[in-house]
């Protein structure tokens, strides 16, 4: 099994890594204490697509694996209108 490879994701405080799992970036508090990376848990829904929530300005947000995965580690010229197509068309594989 090859070693996990992360990126961040654009205009987000998260990382995407090549096997499709999300982490809360690393970073300091107001405090200024630093706060350690978490993985994220993702959940699959009837849709048969995996979610993971997120917290957009102190409000929990569901949002699609892929559509994270995919702005990380495509070109820098994505966006929230592009849709993200499984080559093996099963859509949990992010």
């Amino acid at each position: 099994m090859s070693r996990e490879e992360w990126r961040r994701i654009p205009h987000w405080d998260y990382e995407a890594s090549d096997h499709g799992n999300i982490r809360r970036s690393a970073a300091r508090s107001s405090g200024g204490r630093r706060v350690q990376s978490k993985l994220l848990k993702a959940c699959t829904r009837r849709n048969g697509y995996r979610y993971v929530t997120t917290r957009i300005r102190g409000h929990e947000v569901a949002v699609k694996v892929c559509e994270l995965v995919a702005p990380a580690f495509l070109d820098s010229a994505w966006d929230k209108d592009k849709e993200v197509c499984h080559r093996d068309g099963n859509a949990a594989n992010d």
